[in-house]
C-alpha cells in the first residue's frame, strides 16, 4: 500500500513538472518571436545605445514612418519580381524582360535610398557617444550582410575535396 502511495505521489509531482515545463517554454517561445519579429533589432538597439525615454518615442516614431515608406516599395518589388518570373512560362520578349529589371532595379535604388535615410535619421537623434557605437553596430551588421551573400571563394590553391565513386 504505501509503495503504491508513493508512486502515486511521484506519478502526481513528475506531471506538475511537466506542466510547468511546458509552460515556460510556451511562454518563452511567445516572448522569444516577439524579440525577433516585433523589433528583436529595436530592441538591441536601444539597449546597446542606452537610450533615453524621449529617444526612444522619437525612434518609435522614425520606425513607423519608415515602415510606411517601405512597405508600398516592398509591395511593388515583389509584384515587378513575379511578373518577370511569369515570362519565363510565357516567353517574354526581351523589352519586357529589359523593362521589367529596369523596373526593379529603380524600386531597389528607393529602398536603398530610404534606408539609408532612415538610419541617419535614427544616428541624428544619438549624442556624440551613442553615435560611436551605432556606427559601429551598423558597421557590424554590413559586414554580417556580406558574409551571408554566397559561398567563400576559393584560391587557386583551395580545390573542392575529390568526389567519392
Amino acid at each position: 500500500m504505501k509503495k503504491s502511495k508513493t508512486i502515486g505521489i511521484a506519478v502526481i509531482v513528475l506531471a506538475l513538472m511537466n506542466v510547468i515545463l511546458l509552460a515556460f517554454l510556451w511562454f518563452g517561445q511567445k516572448h522569444n518571436k516577439r524579440l525577433i519579429s516585433g523589433g528583436g533589432g529595436l530592441f538591441v538597439l536601444t539597449e546597446k545605445l542606452g537610450l533615453s525615454e524621449d529617444q526612444k518615442d522619437q525612434l518609435a516614431v522614425l520606425r513607423e514612418e519608415h515602415f510606411q515608406r517601405m512597405e508600398p516599395l516592398r509591395r511593388q518589388s515583389h509584384e515587378s519580381r513575379d511578373r518577370l518570373h511569369s515570362l519565363w512560362a510565357s516567353g517574354g520578349t526581351t523589352e519586357q524582360i529589359d523593362s521589367l529589371s529596369a523596373n526593379i532595379g529603380h524600386i531597389q535604388a528607393q529602398i536603398e535610398k530610404n534606408t539609408f535615410q532612415h538610419f541617419s535619421e535614427i544616428r541624428a537623434i544619438c549624442n556624440p557617444e551613442q553615435k560611436k557605437i551605432f556606427d559601429q553596430i551598423i558597421k557590424d551588421v554590413l559586414r554580417q550582410g556580406e558574409r551571408r551573400e554566397g559561398p567563400p571563394q576559393r584560391g587557386a590553391d583551395q580545390r573542392p575535396p575529390p568526389r567519392r565513386r
